[in-house]
């Protein structure tokens, strides 16, 4: 039969007690996952403290706290921007030396593809630029990408069959040089093609400036899809924690279809999403910041509508920096038989983030009152719980942060 015994701690300033439920007939116990202790027995002595009143006396400090970073500096909302040197006006492929070309295949591609023809500016609002362009051909390969560069510093790279390409990374009232390079798998680059574009003053709604720095300047429309899909309607906050935001929108609609969405914050560009997903994750949050996600729909022509906002600030952290646990060591057995020091095995900290399921944990000598957790930032919860020299555990109780 089982008998289940009480340690309970001295009460002192600020003293804490909690339970240690231990049985005589022998054997660990150990640390479990759940949490439940021990089930009781007929036999059993029940627990005189709720588990309430154990888990209020065990004390948690926080030190050193951590301040929060701030959000990031923004960056080119277009894609990922890449700098580079635009290559010069004959072709920028890598170059072969004549004594090289003796030991390599007569077969060798070093022809480039056409240089883009009929570079234009499709539309230069105070908040975009929509650029077009002809289709480069190329001798052998027959798969074109293209490289975007603005006033000499090249900003995306653009798959092949894209003849059209948003650059939201503008400002109003501004003058811009576009140049476009064709090039193949050989990596073999053409010669470039530029335009002008001078966006429109802020609030202005102008969607035909445009100038040409070539003679690339006529405009041809047909067959090419123009028309942006409506923004998404109804961004909405799902939950807000200190280290994870989650919000969700309703659909875009297009002339053709919508095909895909991408999510901003504070401007930049953060994820990328195909057209069946409505909802986000951001897991990269700190505490206490304020935060504007943005969601706009894009279609297959590479058109993308304007951003949907929504703020929302990230509460703050339940721990922020190094977290010390104390307690005091228990007293008693749950049969109010009294309990040595020298019977005290040691003590379990197990804790974990709120939105996670794995506890990390800690074991710590007998002789140790407290112990530091270091560089915990975000919403956790804590437990600690007590064995015996049998190795046998107490349930684990709570422990919040003061």
């Amino acid at each position: 039969m089982k008998n289940k015994l009480k340690i309970q701690l001295n009460l002192a300033s600020l003293a804490t007690i909690f339970i240690l439920a231990l049985s005589s007939c022998g054997g660990g116990g150990g640390s479990t996952d759940t949490g439940g202790g021990f089930n009781s027995t007929p036999n059993n002595t029940k627990p005189q403290a709720s588990d309430s009143a154990v888990a209020s006396s065990v004390l948690a400090t926080q030190e050193s706290s951590a301040p929060a970073q701030t959000a990031s500096s923004q960056v080119s909302s277009a894609t990922s921007s890449r700098s580079s040197s635009v290559p010069g006006s004959s072709s920028s492929r890598r170059s072969i030396s004549s004594s090289s070309l003796s030991s390599r295949a007569s077969n060798i591609d070093q022809t480039p593809p056409s240089i883009p023809a009929n570079f234009r500016v499709e539309t230069a609002q105070s908040d975009r630029v929509v650029l077009a362009w002809a289709a480069s051909t190329d001798n052998n390969s027959g798969t074109i990408s293209y490289k975007i560069y603005r006033d000499q510093v090249q900003i995306d790279t653009i798959r092949s069959g894209d003849v059209l390409y948003y650059d939201f990374d503008v400002a109003p009232s501004k003058s811009y040089t576009y140049s476009i390079s064709a090039g193949d798998t050989s990596e073999n680059w053409s010669g470039l093609s530029e335009t002008t574009a001078n966006t429109a003053a802020f609030g202005a709604n102008s969607s035909a400036q445009k100038s040409s720095a070539s003679s690339n300047s006529s405009k041809s429309s047909a067959g090419i899809d123009l028309t942006l899909p409506t923004a998404p309607t109804q961004v909405t906050k799902v939950n807000a924690y200190s280290t994870q935001v989650e919000i969700s929108w309703n659909a875009g609609t297009d002339n053709i279809g919508v095909t895909a969405y991408r999510v901003y914050r504070d401007s930049i560009l953060i994820k990328t999403l195909t057209a069946d997903i409505t909802t986000f994750i951001d897991k990269t949050v700190a505490p206490d910041i304020s935060y504007w996600y943005g969601v706009s729909a894009g279609d297959a022509a590479g058109n993308w509508s304007s951003q949907k906002l929504i703020n929302i600030k990230t509460p703050l952290a339940l721990v922020s920096g190094n977290v010390t646990l104390k307690w005091l060591p228990p007293t008693q057995r749950e049969n109010l038989v009294p309990l040595l020091a020298a019977d005290i095995g040691g003590y379990e900290i197990r804790y974990k983030a709120l939105l996670e399921s794995t506890y990390t944990y800690k074991t710590v000598s007998k002789d140790v009152d407290q112990i530091t957790l270091q560089g915990l930032i975000g919403d956790y919860a804590f437990e600690i719980a007590a064995f015996d020299t049998h190795d046998l555990y107490s349930p684990f109780t709570s422990i919040k942060p003061q």
